[in-house]
């Protein structure tokens, strides 16, 4: 990616607080299928393997925040 088209992480802070809830869902479900797409074509391959665990880590502390405030 260029430098004239990479984003900051504040750039992409600000990007995804400015989304709608719609457009978040849509931003999760094409990280996930091409990093899904990734592990199929290499199924060793680290950044992959590295998202989906960081993922399986995330939603499992959301879920469990979400069950302490029933």
């Amino acid at each position: 990616m260029s430098k004239k088209t990479e984003m900051q992480t504040g750039d992409l802070w600000d990007a995804l607080g400015s989304l709608a809830d719609d457009q978040a869902t849509q931003v999760l479900v094409h990280l996930f299928t091409r990093f899904e797409q990734r592990r199929q074509q290499s199924p060793d391959d680290p950044a992959a393997e590295a998202f989906f665990r960081m993922l399986a880590a995330v939603v499992e502390n959301v879920q469990s925040c979400n069950v302490n405030r029933r």
